[in-house]
């Protein structure tokens, strides 16, 4: 994602990348006027209206600096981890919301021989609080391992 880039026009307006202005100077890529097509899965433009407050996060986030992690009945070990945040279907009728897959990976070996510690999969989908009326995320998962959050 450009990181001078007006995600939130974009995703509350998606004709701002038709007219000439601010979101065009600083968005070129994620208006696709300019280097590959986006993916759909990453395309903003496509979001729906109630996924508007959480456009931010709609890509991919990976770390590869080497997280450590120390159990009492493992040797330690170093990791990288990618979390992939994409629109969901789109065509069904139920409530909108963003598809999260996360994974974490050994360090320790050749990129090409990668080795899956711990994968998670589930959804983000915003809500209103009866009460405050303020909107509320909520992330359910399902964990390789069988547990869910």
């Amino acid at each position: 994602m450009e990181s001078s880039c007006l995600w939130g026009a974009i995703a509350s307006n998606r004709s701002s990348c038709d007219e000439s202005g601010l979101v065009m100077e600083h968005c070129p890529r994620m208006c696709q006027t300019c280097g590959e097509v986006v993916d759909p899965r990453y395309d903003i433009r496509r979001l729906p209206s109630e996924l508007q407050s959480i456009a931010w996060m709609v890509g991919r986030w990976r770390s590869e600096f080497g997280g450590k992690a120390f159990f009492p009945t493992i040797p330690k070990f170093t990791y990288g981890e990618q979390i992939d945040i994409t629109i969901g279907d789109l065509s069904s009728k139920k409530k909108p919301a963003l598809n999260y897959t996360a994974f974490a990976w050994d360090l320790s070996v050749p990129e090409d021989e990668l080795i899956e510690l711990h994968s998670e999969n589930g959804y983000l989908v915003v809500s209103k609080d009866e009460k405050t009326q303020k909107e509320v995320v909520s992330l359910t998962t399902a964990m390789s391992n069988g547990e869910f959050e």
